[in-house]
């Protein structure tokens, strides 16, 4: 199971075109919201 933080929700769902880091990471954070089988949300993040 595959804890998600803050950081993860936040590439997933928001599209910034004009940030690098984002271009980066946001692929990264889809293929962990697709492809895991179970993910864990922490209280203190929702």
């Amino acid at each position: 199971m595959i804890g998600l933080d803050t950081n993860i929700l936040a590439r997933f769902y928001v599209d910034d075109p004009n940030d690098s880091q984002a271009a980066k990471q946001r692929p990264i954070a889809r293929r962990i919201m697709i492809e895991s089988p179970q993910l864990f949300v922490p209280l203190t993040v929702i």
